[in-house]
C-alpha cells in the first residue's frame, strides 16, 4: 500500500469522512467489494507525483491472500492505446505515413480496403464492418478475408467501430518495423520508461504473480468461477502490467514526453492538443464538469478482470482503477467526481466531444425516412426496414415493430406493449446513400455497393 501525506486537497476529499451525501473512498470501496469484485487497486497521480496507490480486498483464487499494489493484471485496453502510440512513433520517425493508402504497406489488400489509411484504422473511420470471426479461425485468416464486401462505408466518411481495425493496424506496424508488435513496444516504450513489471509474456506474468480473474455463473451453488488467462484478446497481444507501471506510462504520455528513437526529437503525443482518438486507439473523450476527460476501459473483459483509467490533461491528473471481477463503476465514478471537486471550475469550458456518426462530427439525416426501406447489414448483424400499411416498420424476423420519429434523424422501434425496444439513426453518406447507425456501428443497405 502506498498512501503519502494527506495534506493535498484532492487526497483529502477522497479520504475524508462522509459529508452530506458524499462518501469517502474507503466507504465507496467497502460498498463495492463482494463475490463479483473481491479486490481492486486504485491509483492517483498528479504532475508526476503519486498521490494515492492502494489495494483493497483479496485475490479470487486465494481469499486469504490480500491484493497488493504490485500485483500483475491483464490490461487489454492499454494494448489498444499502444497500437496508436506505436503508429505515431513510426510516423514521426518517417517510417510510415499515417495518411498513405494501406496498400502502400499491404499490397495484397483488396482495392477499396487498400484505399483506407492507417489513421482511419486508428480512428475507426476506415469503413470496415464488425463481423464476428469464424469459430476456431485464427486472426491471420480473419484479416486475410477482409475484402471490399467488408466495407459499410467509404474509407474516411464516417465513424463505425470494427474489431478488424486495430489488428490490421498492427499488421501494418509489424510490416514496416520488421518485427513483432510486442517486441517493438517492449524495446520502444516499456524498457525506456522503466516499466519493469510489464510484459506481453503470459508465462512471465504467471511467475510474477498474475492475478486470475473471476466471472459470474448461473449456478447458485457456485456463483463465480475462476478464469484462465490468455495472451491475446481481440487480435491484439495482452499487456500484463501493474498499477504503478500504468501510472508511469500515462503520466509520460499525457505530458507529451513520448519521443521517437534518437535525441532531439519532438514530443510525439500531447494529449491536451492532439486528437486522442488518433494516437490513443480505444480512448474516448468527453466533457465532465467542464473538463476534458480521456478514458479507456471501464468494462469487464473476458479475462474476468477490469481495468480502466481517466486522464484530466489540463490538470495533469491520472486515475487508474483495476479490479478482480467486474468493473467497480461506483468507485471509479466517485474518484473522478471528488477529483473534479478538488480541482474546481476550469478556467474555460472544454468543448464537448463531437458526435461519432460522421467522421467530421456531422450528422446528415435522410430527408424522407420512407426512402430508407431496405435490408441493412454490418457483418452478421441485420436490420430490416419495410413499408406496412403505408408506414415504415422494422421487421425483427418474426414480427413488425412500428417506428416513431424521435427527432429528424432518429427513429424508435416499439414493442407490442408500446415500450421502446431500441433507437437508431437513419442517415445518408456524402454520396446520398442511406445507412443505419446503431450503437457506434454503421449498417450498409445491402443493395448499395461501396468502393466499386
Amino acid at each position: 500500500m502506498f498512501r503519502p501525506a494527506r495534506s493535498l486537497t484532492i487526497l483529502f476529499l477522497l479520504l475524508a469522512p462522509a459529508v452530506a451525501s458524499a462518501q469517502s473512498l474507503d466507504d465507496a470501496v467497502t460498498s463495492t467489494l463482494g463475490p463479483w469484485v473481491p479486490g481492486m487497486v486504485v491509483g492517483l497521480e498528479q504532475r508526476d507525483s503519486i498521490q494515492l496507490l492502494e489495494a483493497f480486498g483479496h485475490r479470487a483464487a486465494h481469499p486469504d491472500s490480500a491484493l497488493s499494489t504490485d500485483d500483475v493484471f491483464p490490461f487489454p485496453g492499454l494494448s489498444k492505446v499502444l497500437v496508436g502510440v506505436m503508429a505515431g512513433v513510426l510516423d514521426s520517425a518517417g517510417l510510415v505515413d499515417e495518411d498513405a493508402p494501406l496498400s502502400t504497406y499491404l499490397p495484397s489488400l483488396s482495392p477499396a480496403v487498400g484505399r483506407a489509411t492507417l489513421r482511419e484504422l486508428l480512428t475507426n473511420t476506415a469503413g470496415l464492418d464488425d463481423a464476428a470471426r469464424m469459430e476456431g479461425e485464427s486472426w491471420k485468416k480473419t484479416l486475410d478475408r477482409v475484402e471490399d464486401d467488408a466495407l459499410v462505408a467509404g474509407p474516411g466518411t464516417l465513424y463505425s467501430e470494427s474489431r478488424h481495425s486495430l489488428p490490421l493496424a498492427v499488421r501494418v506496424i509489424e510490416r514496416v518495423a520488421e518485427r513483432p508488435f510486442d517486441e517493438l513496444v517492449s524495446e520502444t516504450i516499456l524498457h525506456p520508461l522503466g516499466m519493469s513489471s510489464s510484459t506481453f509474456s503470459l508465462e512471465r506474468a504467471r511467475t510474477e504473480g498474475l492475478v486470475r480473474g473471476v466471472q459470474r455463473t448461473n449456478d447458485p451453488s457456485t456463483p463465480t468461477r475462476l478464469v484462465e488467462p490468455v495472451d491475446t484478446v481481440a487480435g491484439l497481444p495482452v499487456l500484463f502490467t501493474t498499477a504503478t507501471d500504468v501510472l508511469r506510462f500515462l503520466a509520460v504520455w499525457m505530458a507529451g514526453r513520448l519521443r521517437c528513437p534518437g535525441p532531439g526529437q519532438p514530443p510525439l503525443v500531447d494529449v491536451p492538443d492532439a486528437a486522442v482518438s488518433q494516437y490513443g486507439s480505444g480512448a474516448s473523450v468527453r466533457t465532465y464538469r467542464g473538463r476534458r476527460v480521456v478514458s479507456v476501459g471501464g468494462t469487464t473483459s473476458d479475462l474476468g478482470s477490469s481495468a480502466g483509467f481517466y486522464l484530466l490533461p489540463r490538470s495533469r491528473v491520472v486515475i487508474v482503477v483495476w479490479s478482480v471481477g467486474e468493473w467497480p463503476g461506483a468507485v471509479a465514478n466517485f474518484t473522478l467526481s471528488r477529483v473534479a471537486d478538488a480541482l474546481g471550475a476550469p478556467a474555460a469550458t472544454a468543448p464537448a466531444p463531437h458526435s461519432s456518426a460522421g467522421s467530421d462530427g456531422s450528422e446528415v439525416p435522410l430527408p424522407d425516412p420512407a426512402k430508407g426501406v431496405g435490408t441493412y447489414r454490418n457483418g452478421d448483424r441485420i436490420f430490416v426496414l419495410r413499408k406496412s400499411g403505408g408506414a415504415l416498420v422494422m421487421f425483427d424476423g418474426a414480427r413488425e415493430l412500428p417506428l416513431t420519429t424521435v427527432k429528424p434523424n432518429t427513429l424508435a422501434a416499439h414493442l407490442p406493449d408500446g415500450r421502446v425496444a431500441l433507437q437508431f439513426e437513419l442517415l445518408r453518406d456524402a454520396e446520398g446513400r442511406p445507412y443505419l447507425y446503431y450503437r457506434k456501428l454503421a449498417y450498409r443497405r445491402t443493395d448499395d455497393s461501396i468502393g466499386r
